[in-house]
């Protein structure tokens, strides 16, 4: 209990320091873009050249009491999934050409704040256990409860399949936000990653019930526990959009222990299904392998998993089997990680390994599969260390590179790989025009 305490007090300060800023500031220039770089903005449609964002929502947040006709959500979980559309602004009235200018330097000349102007929720998914009945031939799932369960399903790939209409890529990526965020939190991440993206493929926020409390870290862990059914049933409707080539998952936080929990859930189920009739109308192995099939990148930065539990659960059961590549971010820098692991007594948590720990650790038989890697971020990640993945120009633009261009490491993306290890590679703060330390 003391050592909660202490935890608690030591984190509330270290966010408390980080806090001291403007909370909502845009993201930097990515160093891709610096140097006479790349330009992303070239192609970008005349229809999204502007200072909005849209970005589509799937939550098991409970909506607040409102009265304006804005939706707002809260900490609190849901048992029913709701998916919409919730509009991002970047900047206060900045026109697109002012936008792009100030988006390719990092001496801007407007203020780029982030801001939502409108969430409007499009449908509900049925509460969670869906509602049984018991018969002569057993017990079933209510019909109506089922019916309203695809209906909504098909609702969402409706959305999802005119949203990528227009776009030339037929992809969706797929943000899951960590600890201590709200939903506003959420959607800002995904929108700014989206643009310097070049606004490429579909984004979409998956927001789940966090707290934004210095003492909300048990109740999140709890939630990450909750929502790992709800992200599972929002992935398997989203496999199933006509169109729809490629899924891309990027997790932060907590939220990497949703996203190893649910493919681990989805692996097994797959692996059980292929062992049976694979004629099998609407089973969860079927509609698990569908999901898998579509699974592209699978992004884990700053993961707040214990090391040993990895090993056992994303090694020895195979939990991302299912994706073409996983990519892990870490930084033995990250304290609140550090924090993590000395509360929970971990030798350390997945997104703060060092090559050491990596070399001699359990994790070391991660590197058996050939489609993890580790990339250790040698660069300066501020205060608090955990947000790295999109404070740092140079972390922004090797994930840039990762999720937009599907490159791999040494290929096109030129980080630096460690003499002891095949799938350990570091990455310094000038990158991608200088690497190593």
């Amino acid at each position: 209990m003391i050592k909660r305490i202490v935890f608690l007090l030591c984190l509330s300060l270290v966010i408390a320091f980080a806090a001291g800023c403007d909370k909502r500031p845009f993201m930097p220039t990515p160093n891709l873009y610096l140097n006479d770089g790349d330009n992303p903005f070239t192609d970008v449609p005349p229809a999204l050249q502007n200072n909005k964002v849209d970005v589509l929502y799937v939550t098991d947040r409970a909506p607040l009491e409102s009265t304006s006709d804005s939706v707002m959500y809260g900490h609190k979980r849901s048992t029913s999934m709701a998916f919409g559309s919730c509009i991002v602004e970047i900047g206060k009235d900045v026109s697109w050409d002012t936008l792009v200018k100030n988006s390719l330097t990092n001496n801007r000349t407007v203020s780029l704040g982030l801001s939502v102007k409108q969430t409007t929720e499009l449908a509900r998914f049925p509460s969670t256990p869906l509602p049984v009945i018991s018969s002569d031939k057993g017990v079933t799932f209510d019909p109506k409860s089922v019916l309203l369960q695809k209906q909504t399903a098909a609702a969402l790939q409706r959305e999802v399949a005119k949203r990528l209409e227009p776009e030339k890529c037929k992809e969706a990526f797929v943000y899951i936000h960590g600890f201590n965020n709200t939903f506003d939190d959420s959607v800002f991440v995904a929108a700014e990653l989206w643009h310097f993206m070049g606004r490429h493929g579909l984004p979409i926020v998956y927001s789940w019930p966090a707290k934004e409390s210095w003492f909300g870290y048990g109740y999140d862990r709890e939630s990450s526990e909750f929502t790992v059914f709800h992200f599972k049933q929002f992935l398997k409707a989203l496999a199933g959009t006509e169109g729809l080539d490629k899924i891309h998952i990027l997790a932060h936080s907590r939220g990497t222990g949703v996203a190893a929990s649910s493919f681990r859930e989805l692996v097994i189920a797959s692996e059980a299904w292929g062992q049976q009739d694979n004629n099998a109308a609407d089973s969860p192995g079927k509609s698990a392998r569908a999901v898998l099939n579509k699974i592209g990148n699978v992004v884990l930065a700053a993961a707040d998993i214990d090391m040993e539990v990895a090993s056992q659960r994303l090694s020895a059961e195979k939990a991302f089997m299912g994706a073409e590549r996983v990519t892990i971010y870490l930084s033995h820098e990250d304290k609140a990680l550090n924090l993590a692991a000395w509360l929970f007594e971990s030798i350390a948590r997945l997104g703060e390994l060092s090559l050491q720990l990596f070399i001699q650790g359990d994790i070391k038989t991660l590197e058996t599969i050939d489609r993890i890697d580790f990339i250790d971020a040698r660069v300066d990640t501020g205060f608090l260390g955990h947000a790295y993945f999109h404070s740092s120009p140079a972390v922004s633009s090797d994930l840039i590179l990762l999720l937009r261009d599907n490159l791999a490491p040494g290929q096109g993306r030129p980080l630096t790989r460690d003499d002891n290890s095949t799938r350990y590679w570091s990455i310094a703060k000038d990158y991608p025009y200088v690497t190593g330390d």
